[in-house]
């Protein structure tokens, strides 16, 4: 061992002695880094807290707008069977029908229940018109939905004279409905 080797020992050992003193004097000591832990906490609980708002706010207005529609739709229920009732009786509808989902066909099957309406339907896909026409004689309204021209149609227009024909394209049953009812009274 020479002087050297002591000389560079205690140099180490004064030099770790300094780094743990500069160490726990910024963690222990250092009133600064503990305020600025203070004030980030107390911004992030003002955050919380108005995010908390936020999403009161948000949920009112949600319950707000689930109760106008629910008022809505209890109003649509009652009121199109009462004013169409009468309009509607004795009224026969062959729907012809394509790339139309199953909750909207079911809606416009629930109104026209409502309103007293004769029907039937079929789903046209290509390929899948049956050999037998259907008997289109008890029916005075034809409604096509998301069918664009065909040949099978025409066929059916052709076997009856007096036949009404609506053609509809889209997905709002609402807007089906008016369109019938236009349908009728133009018929009228």
């Amino acid at each position: 061992m020479t002087l050297r080797y002591h000389i560079f020992t205690i140099s180490a050992i004064f030099a770790a002695l300094g780094i743990g003193i500069l160490i726990g004097s910024c963690i222990i000591g250092d009133e600064g880094l503990l305020k600025e832990q203070q004030r980030i906490v107390k911004e992030i609980g003002r955050d919380i807290d108005r995010l908390k708002e936020e999403n009161s706010r948000l949920l009112r207005s949600i319950n707000t707008l689930e109760e106008d529609l629910a008022y809505k739709m209890n109003i649509e229920q009652k009121l199109y069977p009462l004013l169409l009732k009468d309009l509607m009786e004795g009224r026969s509808f062959f729907l012809l029908y394509n790339d139309v989902s199953e909750e909207n066909l079911d809606e416009l099957v629930y109104y026209l229940k409502l309103m007293n309406a004769d029907y039937d339907f079929f789903d046209l896909k290509k390929g899948n018109w049956p050999e037998e026409k259907p008997d289109l004689s008890v029916f005075n309204h034809l409604i096509t939905w998301n069918l664009k021209e065909d040949f099978s149609v025409n066929l059916l227009l052709n076997a009856k004279e007096n036949f009404s024909l609506l053609s509809y394209q889209g997905d709002d049953v609402q807007d089906l409905i008016i369109n019938i009812v236009k349908e009728v009274l133009n018929d009228k």
